[in-house]
């Protein structure tokens, strides 16, 4: 799942309430019971002092999740409240290098998988350094969040599935390192998990092509495929997705005979499949435009910009492109500006040409997904008759 840092966000967005109550003194003997409950947990931090994650007390979602801090004595101090969460571990590691270990509390979300990390400096006065202020989504959430020597110090480790393909297990995951600089979380490395099974192998051909990496992609999808070797067995939607991906990857890489001959494969050996019936269309829009290898080059390379979130890029080819390249793909490069200023935040101007692509070309492929979009963007859309 690499999945970006909006998904991410989204996936954690209206799961957290937290807030700082350093100095609000809890009642010891409900901390013993809370530190005595199955779920609770505690790190000694040093100086007759330890952190305490205390569970929920009740199965409403109104009950809170707390973080406190056992001073000498035995009296507890909320540091933190969390709504709808749970704790799963308490770690200790210097992430900044000033030879004080901050405390790292992993939770998640008591309906879901995925955890996160909430990190808390012990250096002075203890406080919150990750996310950054009062309530504050977390932009970090993984399968597995641990911690690695690095070869600045120790590092944040954080394990995300890559499930952009789905006939696992095995899993393809993406290794996230961080490290601590001043108040900052800054990624220090990444990387992916070995690939042997074609699950695997299919994922890191998509995670590839969704950085725009065609020919690194293509190779990985031709592997399981047997294109230039011996083919790996696989279940029928498998194949279909990989040929699919295969024709996206010879594409992008402007080899359209050969992506047009990829495309007829899946509709001929993949029957009846989702992938097939996509294949047709691209199929039928490569075979209508491949007399115009320059329109349709532009076109690959707006898509591709798109593709990449490189929303500027592709809105600066589609203005420096001469008209007589635009005219045999203007519906879909109307379309593609569209995107490209929805991207930008530039909601308004992205409407006009949904609008526009509606409009005018009311038989363009893309006018029923203009249509959503519209209707995403402002509710029930206009017809063109209605403009």
């Amino acid at each position: 799942m690499l999945s970006g840092p909006g998904i991410r966000a989204a996936l954690a967005a209206g799961l957290l309430v937290a807030f700082l109550l350093a100095s609000l003194p809890v009642n010891a003997a409900d901390g013993a019971m809370a530190v005595s409950a199955v779920r609770s947990l505690r790190l000694d931090i040093g100086g007759g002092c330890a952190v305490v994650a205390r569970p929920q007390s009740g199965e409403s979602d109104g009950e809170m999740a707390q973080l406190l801090l056992e001073k000498p004595g035995g009296n507890l101090h909320v540091l933190a409240a969390f709504e709808g969460l749970e704790f799963t571990n308490l770690l200790s590691a210097d992430l900044d290098g000033d030879s004080v270990p901050e405390v790292i509390a992993i939770a998640r979300h008591r309906a879901g998988d995925d955890f996160m990390p909430f990190i808390f400096s012990c250096n002075g006065e203890f406080k919150r350094l990750f996310p950054l202020g009062e309530g504050e989504d977390n932009p970090i959430i993984g399968k597995e969040i641990t911690t690695v020597p690095g070869k600045s110090g120790v590092e944040l480790c954080v394990k995300i599935p890559i499930t952009i393909h789905d006939f696992g297990p095995p899993d393809l995951f993406q290794i996230e390192t961080y490290r601590l600089r001043g108040k900052q979380l800054e990624k220090t490395g990444e990387s992916l998990t070995e690939a042997r099974h074609y699950n695997q192998i299919m994922n890191r051909g998509a995670f590839a092509m969704q950085h725009g990496s065609y020919l690194k992609a293509l190779k990985d999808y031709e592997s399981v495929l047997g294109l230039n070797g011996t083919a790996m067995r696989l279940p029928l939607a498998a194949k279909a997705e990989a040929l699919l991906a295969a024709a996206d990857c010879r594409a992008g890489l402007k080899d359209f005979s050969t992506a047009l001959e990829l495309y007829r494969r899946v509709t001929i050996e993949c029957p009846g499949t989702p992938q097939a019936i996509k294949a047709g269309s691209e199929s039928s829009f490569i075979a209508q435009h491949l007399g115009n290898p320059a329109a349709l080059a532009l076109y690959t390379d707006i898509l591709r910009a798109n593709r990449m979130e490189r929303w500027t890029e592709a809105l600066s080819l589609l203005d420096a492109s001469p008209a007589a390249l635009k005219t045999p793909l203007e519906d879909h490069l109307i379309f593609q500006r569209g995107e490209a200023l929805l991207g930008l935040g530039r909601v308004d101007e992205a409407i006009i040409q949904y609008r526009r692509l509606r409009a005018e070309y009311p038989r363009s492929s893309l006018a029923e997904t203009a249509a959503e979009r519209l209707q995403e963007l402002e509710g029930a859309p206009e017809t063109p008759d209605e403009q």
